[in-house]
């Protein structure tokens, strides 16, 4: 079960997220901008709220109250609408048509537009509609962050380091499926991974959480190095759910990953230990797209039986055991090695 803070700030921020959007309605009410904000009401409440989890862990970590306060409150906030924002461009970018189990957002809007019977490409408003609304969350994002972070500066060069790193890494992510496969894919997957997803979604907010309680460098160099392993980890398990996970559950098409020419740490382990000839199928199934759920079904087998998926688990293992063992070393209060401790857990055993 989650630490006591946790329950309490997925609360605060449940009840919290509709009156924003409300008040963002109304702010712009007058422009008749209904029909923008309309749709990321239900896609906020959906999130898991990872990120604004392991802030509260960074934060309790640096002995911050095991209440839900102001910094610790509008820090969460600033991650949880900063994902969103990520998501709304990562789903433009990788053509996905569902996330969270509801359309994308592009999708949605371009709904908007069929439903209206308005003129032009409703496909061409949906884009452009979501890029708009993810520059929204954005600049949302950027105002709960500066919130939290008025009396800690470092944590707001921290915010502004997790922002940028993640359009870098996203473009690493972008220009490993059209580029050749390099000699060493494992480790251009792993650079990937690092820079685009762990670091934002568990190295960086653990160190927020932790700086707006008034960390010292010394302790943020320690929650660093026990969450980046973490972080890994945390994407490696996302990438096998991207294969093989159930998508009632994910809310996700299974197999997307594949769909999409995701060059991941799982791929990359398939293609080194494949026979030659099931690796070049597969190489040719990534750059033509031709996916039915035959190909889908084939690849899953092939992964399993070349030994990539039972290898990729066991690097998931080790990642969490690297991290546990700087964890049990660190000098934390309880509160806040027991809420690292159930952070490092839940990051990989989960089927969402």
């Amino acid at each position: 079960m989650p630490f006591p803070l946790a329950e309490e700030l997925r609360r605060a921020l449940d009840q919290h997220i509709p009156r924003l959007l409300a008040a963002a309605t109304s702010e712009f009410g007058a422009l008749g901008a209904d029909s923008f904000f309309a749709p990321l009401p239900e896609r906020l409440a959906r999130g898991k709220r990872t990120r604004a989890l392991a802030a509260a862990c960074g934060w309790l970590a640096a002995g911050g109250d095991e209440d839900v306060t102001d910094p610790l409150f509008s820090i969460a906030l600033a991650l949880e609408l900063y994902q969103l924002h990520a998501l709304v461009h990562d789903d433009i970018i990788d053509h996905a048509c569902t996330r969270r189990g509801l359309p994308a957002l592009h999708v949605a809007y371009a709904r908007t537009h069929a439903e209206a019977g308005w003129a032009g490409s409703g496909d061409d408003y949906g884009v452009a509609s979501a890029i708009l609304a993810g520059d929204y969350l954005l600049s949302a994002a950027s105002d709960a962050a500066y919130a939290a972070c008025i009396n800690a500066p470092e944590a707001w060069a921290r915010f502004a380091l997790l922002t940028r790193e993640v359009a870098v890494g996203q473009y690493l992510d972008v220009r490993a499926e059209h580029e050749p496969d390099p000699a060493d894919a494992l480790a251009a997957a792993l650079g990937v991974l690092t820079h685009k997803s762990a670091n934002y979604s568990v190295v960086h907010p653990v160190a927020l959480g932790a700086l707006v309680a008034g960390a010292d460098t010394d302790l943020i160099a320690t929650l660093d190095a026990l969450t980046t392993p973490w972080g890994q980890a945390f994407q490696l398990r996302d990438d096998d759910l991207g294969v093989f996970g159930d998508p009632d559950l994910t809310g996700k098409p299974s197999g997307d990953d594949l769909r999409e020419g995701k060059r991941t740490v799982l791929l990359a382990l398939t293609l080194q230990r494949a026979a030659a000839s099931e690796r070049d199928w597969l190489l040719a199934q990534l750059r033509d797209g031709a996916w039915d759920d035959a190909a889908i079904d084939r690849a899953r087998h092939l992964i399993i039986a070349c030994g990539a998926r039972e290898e990729h688990e066991a690097r998931i293992r080790a990642l969490v055991a690297e991290g546990d063992a700087i964890l049990e070393d660190a000098n934390l209060p309880d509160a806040g090695r027991d809420a690292c401790r159930w952070l490092g857990s839940a990051l990989v055993e989960r089927d969402a």
